[in-house]
């Protein structure tokens, strides 16, 4: 072996490989609280949803306007 092989150098400097761990966390971080938002807010508009409900008590009427006939069977 020659000592061009023994001592390999990094291709990118630690100051860059750490700059972009930083960025690659603030992403991941950044997602997160964007998720965590749109989750909260979901809840909320379920929760209007269900506790508003439909002003009067009784449900609507609905008609049947035809029969569904049944398809053929295919073999």
């Amino acid at each position: 072996m020659n000592n061009a092989s023994r001592h390999l150098q990094p291709q990118v400097s630690a100051g860059l490989r750490f700059a972009a761990a930083v960025g690659v966390c603030a992403a991941l971080a950044l997602a997160w609280v964007v998720a965590e938002h749109e989750s909260h807010r979901a809840v909320d508009t379920a929760t209007a949803a269900f506790t508003n409900g439909p002003a009067t008590g009784t449900p609507q009427v609905v008609e049947v306007a035809g029969r569904k006939v049944a398809s053929a069977r295919r073999s």
